[in-house]
């Protein structure tokens, strides 16, 4: 049993040698993926504060659009 113990120990260290460079990989993709995210966020933000009158507009148009049974036609 301790025979076979050390092999796995050895297959394990040569898998875990194997997945290093795509970890490597992926690890350097998903700090520039956060440093974009930050970035992003306050765009974001902005974006959402400039839609907010969208949202009352769409809001407000929907109750007419229902009021007048969809036949909202020519003013």
């Amino acid at each position: 049993m301790q025979k076979r113990f050390h092999e796995l120990g050895a297959k394990k260290a040569e898998i875990e040698a194997s997945i290093k460079p795509v970890q490597e990989r992926y690890e350097a993709l998903r700090r520039q993926q956060q440093d974009m995210d930050r970035q992003l966020a306050p765009i974001a933000a902005e974006l959402k504060a400039l839609r907010a009158p969208l949202y009352e507009i769409d809001n407000e148009r929907a109750a007419i659009s229902r009021a007048l049974n969809g036949q909202t036609g020519k003013p």
